[in-house]
């Protein structure tokens, strides 16, 4: 900070800093009854004079899967980075649901949520804005203080980017203009997943009559768009739907309420082609909704044989924990047995296989990830590289006992 700046703040608070000062979080492990430790944040961060180094000291302690919760107005923009750094890095499911106000700094602390795993409570509230702060100094100084602002504000545009797909400026113009979200508009603009209790938000607003490209999708040709998710559509008519398969052709152009095709579909392109056919490999068997993991393993708390469903719905398998309980599974990648793979689900199962602990079938899990993703995919290669974590992983399971 330049001389006398007082740090970037989202507001301006007296600060008791008595030794005896009350938290703005409070963390209850509940690891001994497999469940995901309890985070609330639930007032200015930096509050008090109790900074986010006691905060991380504290959940350092904690292992495994979180459920987070924030009702938080914002505060120190740089404790807020360190804490979104940190759980950005966890090992373990991060979930985090709004349920209030995640304002300012809260905002992209929320954006450290695993993906599928930010949730905003119904009629919560989310605002984000450029960071600003006090100076003292000449009028180098306040230049300086003005180029520092610049660079945080486009740390925190680039945060929103990564989760969102779309791009660093809009977020700037966004912040500019110090934007505020209600649940389900937090959602539509990609800050959010879902609103909690609604299984798949639509955002309602049509826009196609200003001939915009609200989504960010690119056009690939033939109809064919690369969304800001990275999925491909087939949307010859702009409307948001993906007319390649019976349940994205919610307006009925290419498939009939019966689900049997009426019109030809051009391959994607770059895509490949049937042995039998000269029509594309249709995704028609994936599933390609927002991939909610919670929801995934709520399906199988509720089974009759919870066993044969986890196992049926996960590639990973632990050497801990009772078969009928969540905790001896891992890698969720579809909801139901029945149900076809989450395009989502499986990319984020592969990317925390390296990650997940007391594996005994981390070779076979890999393959049958692999094989999905080639599904999700038909371009998709593997990495032919030695993954020498999850190798590391293996041999010390094994010197414990493992498989």
């Amino acid at each position: 900070m330049s001389r006398g700046a007082r740090p970037l703040r989202s507001t301006r608070r007296l600060q008791n800093l008595t030794s005896a000062a009350p938290r703005w979080w409070k963390i209850e492990n509940r690891k001994a009854d497999n469940a995901p430790s309890l985070v609330s944040i639930y007032d200015e961060i930096g509050f008090y004079g109790v900074s986010a180094g006691e905060f991380l000291a504290e959940l350092a302690g904690v292992d495994g899967d979180l459920d987070v919760h924030v009702n938080s107005p914002g505060g120190d923009v740089f404790d807020a980075i360190a804490i979104y750094n940190s759980l950005k890095a966890r090992r373990g499911t991060v979930a985090i649901t709004i349920d209030g106000l995640a304002a300012s700094a809260a905002s992209f602390i929320a954006q450290a949520a695993s993906p599928g795993m930010l949730e905003m409570a119904p009629f919560s509230t989310m605002m984000i804005h450029d960071g600003f702060a006090a100076g003292i100094g000449n009028a180098a100084d306040m230049r300086d203080l003005a180029d520092q602002l610049d660079s945080a504000s486009d740390n925190i545009a680039a945060i929103y980017a990564e989760r969102s797909g779309k791009s660093a400026d809009y977020w700037r113009a966004k912040m500019k203009a110090t934007t505020w979200y209600k649940d389900s508009e937090a959602v539509a603009d990609g800050l959010a997943d879902r609103v909690r209790g609604q299984d798949d938000p639509k955002n309602t607003w049509d826009m196609t009559v200003f001939n915009v490209d609200t989504d960010g999708d690119k056009p690939m040709g033939d109809g064919w768009v690369m969304g800001a998710d990275g999925k491909a559509r087939f949307d010859p008519d702009g409307d948001g739907d993906d007319d390649s398969t019976p349940e994205g052709d919610t307006d009925h152009d290419y498939f009939d309420a019966d689900g049997k095709q009426i019109k030809d579909i051009p391959p994607m392109p770059g895509s490949k082609k049937t042995a039998k056919s000269d029509t594309v490999i249709s995704n028609a068997d994936v599933d390609n909704s927002p991939w909610d993991a919670a929801k995934a393993w709520h399906n199988g708390s509720e089974a009759s044989d919870p066993a044969a469903f986890y196992r049926a719905i996960t590639a990973g398998e632990k050497n801990s924990g009772d078969p009928g309980t969540q905790a001896h599974w891992a890698l969720p990648y579809r909801y139901t047995p029945d149900s076809p793979p989450n395009a989502a689900g499986v990319r984020n199962a592969l990317a925390r296989l390296s990650q997940t602990e007391g594996l005994k079938n981390a070779s076979e899990a890999r393959s049958k990830l692999e094989g999905l993703m080639k599904r999700v995919n038909p371009d998709y290669a593997p990495d032919d590289s030695t993954d020498y974590t999850l190798l590391a992983t293996a041999m010390r399971d094994a010197l414990k006992g493992g498989n």
